[in-house]
């Protein structure tokens, strides 16, 4: 017949054996302090290579630009060395609504109304239920509740969520794309 999809002749029995829940990893600098050192780095090194292109300087002769990019190269080091790499797998189906259940919707809370669930107290399950790197226990979610920000919570968070609540489909990488292309067209 005109206009049918092809069936799909792959075996479904070994698909679905073989299947693995969506997952993410999601890196946060435990000290994001340096954050802002950064920031007034990059600042300072963008003047002095204002002030170099003024004066007429070559590449070599930007001394002060090379110190503070050395800096910052430096700083940036720090910072990875303090990111941790929170590796989050969605739960299945069944323990995820289950979950939902175990946090209704505040009354008269319109967030929660939407969400469906008490947002507050369920970001918290779901997130301490998704994590799996690095294994943590009850001491380790205390310290790092101290120690992040509402925004790093909500990128673990929002992680989460989107694993469970979110169509996850294959991803394309336009790098990954354009650097094959460029190496066929050789």
């Amino acid at each position: 017949m005109a206009g049918r999809a092809p069936r799909d002749k792959r075996d479904h029995k070994a698909l679905i054996k073989g299947a693995g829940l969506p997952e993410r990893s999601v890196p946060i600098c435990l000290h994001a302090d340096l954050r802002a050192r950064m920031e007034d780095l990059d600042r300072d090194l963008q003047a002095a290579e204002k002030a170099r292109e003024d004066a007429g300087s070559s590449l070599a002769s930007g001394g002060e630009s090379h110190r503070i990019a050395s800096e910052i190269e430096q700083l940036r080091e720090q910072m990875v060395e303090h990111t941790l790499t929170f590796r989050l797998r969605a739960l299945p189906r069944r323990k995820w609504t289950s979950l939902q259940v175990d946090f209704p919707p505040r009354d008269g809370n319109t967030h929660d109304t939407v969400a469906g669930v008490n947002i507050d107290a369920f970001g918290d399950a779901l997130v301490r239920a998704c994590v799996f790197e690095p294994e943590m226990d009850d001491e380790d979610w205390a310290n790092l509740d101290d120690a992040l920000s509402d925004g790093q919570w909500q990128q673990l968070a929002n992680a989460a969520w989107a694993i469970n609540a979110r169509d996850v489909d294959v991803p394309f990488s336009r790098s990954a794309s354009r650097i094959i292309r460029a190496s066929a067209d050789e």
